[in-house]
């Protein structure tokens, strides 16, 4: 049952929406957070003409992977084995079957890819497209989406064929990239909802009228935190209460917020590598230069938040929720968390 709004919920939610407001009109640039390992990738912002911002990464000249990353790379890798297992999903069955949809292989470099949407997705689209022979002009001025450029050169795999590569001898780096479910949730909304992406803006007023009870709409915000226009937007609350429902009635999520658990499989595809995006400098790294492609890709970050890292303004989304929405949210991401090992208690506090 969708919570009730009372006077301290609507006062605290208003004040939340003007604190939001007034953060993300700061216009801050900043990056991902750090390992440290930042210092070793000098980033130069090029093509500032563009919708999508695009930063250059410069490599360092060899990289030599620390046995204490290879004993966390490992230590992840045993925790989701593990976990799987536990869990009673490392079998297929008729409900829990290895989706093949979103890998790319590259052959030549023997390098397997399941892409995670909103997981650095743009980033390594980027470098398989490198990879598969366009050029850095190409990809610039290119109108068609990264996902689209690729397809024309990774066609879809089917699972028999996933399995067939998995099988390989010698074994191909096969990776996907995580992140905190919630921070994934919340990126997902601040550019597919709140600055009004064109492909869902469909949706919104079907949005506005089912859940009209949990306050109104919210202004429309671009990638910068400026105010685009008299538009406007569903709230957090709102369209987080969009997802429990299609949820709870079996519906099919979209791919930039459905669970990544349920997205790349990895109790049935079993991944060498599970990157995440908190250390994808170092992890990066150690798929570049493990994999070869190191001399043949021109690395980029692509899509970077230009205003306020999500992993900043988190909370003044999280904390709009109930408390029973909250608790929902994490039965729909409760795989995610425990396979790859993210924790909700900081959230857990303020919401109403």
């Amino acid at each position: 049952m969708a919570p009730r709004v009372t006077k301290r919920r609507l006062a605290s939610a208003l004040f939340l929406l003007l604190f939001l407001s007034l953060y993300m009109s700061q216009g801050e640039e900043s990056g991902i957070p750090s390992d440290g390992s930042l210092e070793m990738r000098r980033r130069m912002p090029v093509k500032k003409d563009r919708k999508d911002l695009i930063e250059s990464v410069t490599l360092p000249d060899r990289w030599n992977t620390s046995k204490a990353h290879l004993e966390e790379l490992n230590a992840r890798r045993q925790h989701v084995q593990e976990t799987c297992r536990k869990l009673g999903l490392d079998h297929p069955s008729p409900t829990n079957k290895l989706n093949a949809w979103e890998f790319l292989y590259n052959k030549e470099y023997n390098l397997l890819w399941c892409n995670v949407f909103k997981a650095a997705s743009s980033t390594w689209f980027w470098n398989f497209n490198l990879l598969a022979g366009y050029t850095e002009k190409q990809l610039v001025k290119a109108k068609a989406a990264p996902v689209e450029l690729a397809r024309k050169r990774y066609p879809r795999p089917t699972v028999d064929e996933v399995q067939e590569i998995m099988a390989n001898n010698p074994s191909p780096i096969s990776f996907m990239i995580t992140k905190h479910p919630f921070l994934r949730l919340v990126s997902a909304y601040r550019n597919k909802i709140l600055a009004g992406n064109a492909i869902y803006t469909p949706l919104f007023k079907k949005i506005y009228r089912k859940y009209k009870h949990l306050g109104p709409p919210v202004p429309r915000r671009m990638k910068d935190g400026s105010l685009a226009g008299t538009g406007i937007s569903p709230s957090f609350s709102q369209f987080v209460q969009y997802i429990l429902d299609k949820e709870a009635n079996g519906k099919s999520l979209d791919m930039h917020w459905i669970p990544q658990s349920r997205f790349c499989t990895p109790c049935l595809a079993n991944f060498s590598i599970y990157a995440k995006t908190e250390t994808l400098d170092e992890d990066g790294n150690h798929i570049i230069f493990s994999s070869g492609i190191n001399h043949v890709i021109k690395p980029k970050t692509i899509n970077r938040s230009v205003d306020v890292p999500t992993s900043k303004v988190a909370h003044v989304f999280i904390c709009q929720l109930s408390e029973q929405q909250f608790d929902d949210l994490v039965k729909l991401y409760q795989y995610d968390l425990q396979l790859f090992q993210y924790d909700v208690e900081p959230f857990r506090n303020c919401t109403t």
